[in-house]
């Protein structure tokens, strides 16, 4: 024990034995990893957390587990509600009609916007801007005024 102690600081120079790294699964994931993650939640938002254990080993070869997938959306910003808005958004029926639609037009006709001012939580869309002593008119947003 004391002897096993002066030996070890004389071969390591501390008197603790070293930790085990390698126990258990990973807490956190790398950022490439990560990024596959997010990319197959902006793909395919319904799937379940353990379809996703089971893409992380088939195509990372990384042994993860349910709790530090759900730990890495936590840490992204995702929650039940942003997905369930992402999975409302891919209705199948509404893109075709909309390629349906836009497929009229020439590329050099459409001007793509940000996906954020789409969203009606807006800070500017909720409490519109006017001058001092003039009245915001407050409507429901992307609704055609008669």
């Amino acid at each position: 024990t004391l002897y096993c102690a002066k030996q070890r600081h004389h071969m390591t120079g501390s008197v603790t034995r070293a930790h085990c790294r390698n126990l258990g699964h990973p807490h956190i994931l790398a950022v490439s990893d990560t990024n596959y993650l997010l990319q197959l939640v902006k793909h395919k938002p319904t799937t379940f957390l353990d379809k996703y254990t089971h893409y992380m080993e088939k195509y990372c070869h990384l042994p993860v587990s349910i709790t530090t997938i759900h730990c890495t959306f936590e840490r992204a910003g995702l929650n039940v509600k942003r997905v369930q808005q992402m999975a409302s958004e891919r209705d199948p029926l509404q893109a075709g009609a909309f390629l349906h639609c836009v497929a009229q037009y020439p590329a050099h006709y459409l001007v793509s916007t940000e996906e954020m001012s789409k969203d009606n939580q807006i800070y500017a869309r909720l409490w519109g801007r006017e001058p001092m002593g003039g009245c915001v008119e407050v409507g429901a947003p992307f609704v055609c005024k008669q």
